[in-house]
């Protein structure tokens, strides 16, 4: 029997250990592998275009390659920020019963693409900072405003409201969080630099450079899976969603608790 997806939600939501987090995300990403991937291909594809426009020059149109370096830089930088956040809302839907949707994922991506440059362009900032203290401080506010672009797609806030809200969420739950990326990162570069270690054996003379976009695509959706479970993990625990779900089924006259409290 299917149900309704109220009820889902309800039975999906409860507090996960980190393998349990990272185990959802890959059911959720194989379930819904195609509208996830093409979320993915929809924001990545410019990046893709501009890698073999790169690979071209290189191979002997004398074409100077610095400004189209940084153009690639800024545009890497772009489309995984948008990439992140509409597969965050198409993953949502999925993970919370509804339908997800591709269109609908990237209309909601695009509106609120200027509070995502912003917040990213700041996260990068205080990345880089944190290089300078051994990157302790970096895996402080990786693991502290991980859920920032989340709270961006999913509850509408701006830049500011986002990174306060993510540091609400993961107030207590830092070691979760790296514990739960760190495995799921860990996925990811094993399986990047092992399919295009293979790729270089076969001597495949695009494949270098335009390799690694094709594997973003096709792998990054894996990421942001983990993350949107984890950031409903954290709302379980930090603002007790599945209880609010479970209030709201039975009051429907309730307002809907998916939009979080201020």
């Amino acid at each position: 029997m299917t149900l309704p997806a109220t009820e889902l939600a309800i039975a999906t939501l409860r507090p996960r250990s980190p393998t349990e987090v990272v185990d959802a995300a890959v059911q959720l990403y194989r379930q819904n592998f195609a509208p996830l991937v093409m979320c993915s291909a929809v924001a990545q594809l410019p990046m893709l275009v501009l890698q073999i426009v790169i690979a071209n020059a290189r191979r002997g149109f004398g074409v100077d390659l610095s400004l189209l370096s940084v153009l690639g830089v800024l545009l890497s930088f772009l489309s995984y920020a948008v990439a992140s956040a509409i597969i965050v809302r198409c993953a949502s839907d999925a993970y919370m019963g509804g339908t997800p949707d591709v269109a609908t994922a990237t209309r909601a991506g695009i509106r609120r693409l200027p509070s995502l440059l912003w917040a990213n362009v700041m996260k990068v900032v205080l990345l880089f900072i944190g290089v300078f203290s051994l990157f302790t401080l970096s895996l402080y506010w990786f693991c502290k405003y991980f859920a920032v672009n989340a709270v961006i797609v999913l509850e509408n806030r701006d830049a500011r409201d986002a990174f306060r809200r993510s540091a609400r969420l993961t107030r207590g739950n830092k070691r979760h969080v790296l514990n739960a990326l760190g495995i799921v990162y860990v996925i990811y570069y094993v399986i990047s630099v092992g399919t295009l270690a293979v790729f270089a054996a076969l001597s495949l003379q695009l494949m270098p450079l335009i390799g690694a976009p094709l594997i973003g695509v096709l792998l990054w959706p894996l990421v942001s899976c983990t993350e949107t479970v984890l950031y409903y993990d954290v709302r379980v625990r930090t603002d007790a969603l599945d209880l609010d779900l479970m209030i709201d089924a039975l009051d429907p006259s309730a307002a809907t608790a998916l939009v979080s409290p201020a």
